[in-house]
């Protein structure tokens, strides 16, 4: 659907905001519309729209979903994925908004949610988990620069990283657990608290859980069982004077510490 619209005498640059006038002075070249005026705008749930352009009056359009893939932004509003969720036999590409709600949506329990780009969390912003979830890091970053990144309040997380150096950081409690259960198999967990557990479990058979104050802190009705992974800190392990638990409590049957190796 070819449409034109008035150019200056170069033919290069179009006039914008005068189609409701009476009349255009000076020389003017009229020629097909390029909407090169007109940027679609990303409206953070995987879809774009496009407002009317203001040289040829070609009307707004969308929400229209993205044109992306897993390594290239979309062509129309140049938004990026940053993760793509694996359910059933399909895959949806999320970007961030999405990517956050993944997490507590009651309806994607079992599926798997692949990261495809570093996600950041600023402010208050944390990933409230509730959902039975797998979340395979493949080698990208999930950081929070204000609080902690994951707060678990039920359902089941397993963490992995089926890349290169995949992990989770920030500033402070980098994983709550306050119910349900996560598993970490591969990764980096670090913070000043690596992850504290209240209530609930947390499964660790592998990766890097660190901390500047303490990797693993178990309080209050929390439990873990380890089998595997690498804790470091200042107390590399912590359990506080309310749990029930001790050291020997959290090994896997067969399992023991090792300092440094």
């Amino acid at each position: 659907d070819t449409r034109y619209a008035y150019f200056d005498e170069s033919g290069t640059t179009p006039f914008t905001g005068v189609l409701g006038n009476k009349s255009l002075t000076g020389t003017v070249t009229v020629k097909p519309c390029d909407h090169s005026t007109v940027t679609a705008a990303d409206n953070g749930d995987g879809t774009h729209s496009t407002p009317e352009c203001p040289a040829c009056g070609r009307p707004a359009t969308g929400p229209e979903a993205h044109d992306w893939t897993e390594a290239k932004s979309c062509t129309v509003c140049g938004a990026v994925a940053v993760a793509k969720v694996e359910k059933d036999s399909a895959t949806t590409l999320v970007d961030k908004a999405a990517f956050l709600n993944a997490f507590k949506d009651s309806t994607n329990n079992g599926v798997t949610i692949t990261m495809l780009n570093d996600v950041e969390l600023a402010g208050n912003e944390s990933i409230r988990s509730s959902c039975s979830c797998t979340l395979d890091l493949n080698g990208q970053t999930v950081k929070a620069t204000g609080y902690g990144a994951f707060n678990i309040s039920g359902g089941s997380l397993t963490i992995q990283d089926s890349g290169t150096g995949g992990k989770i950081e920030s500033p402070n409690i980098t994983i709550e657990v306050n119910s349900g259960t996560l598993s970490i198999k591969s990764g980096t967990v670090s913070g000043f608290y690596g992850v504290r557990i209240s209530g609930g479990t947390v499964n660790i058979s592998g990766g890097v859980i660190s901390g500047e104050e303490m990797g693993l802190w178990v309080h209050n009705s929390g439990k873990a069982v380890l089998s595997g992974g690498t804790l470091i800190g200042r107390f590399a392990v912590s359990i506080s004077a309310d749990a029930s638990v001790t050291l020997k409590n959290l090994l896997a049957e067969g399992y023991a510490y090792h300092r440094n190796n």
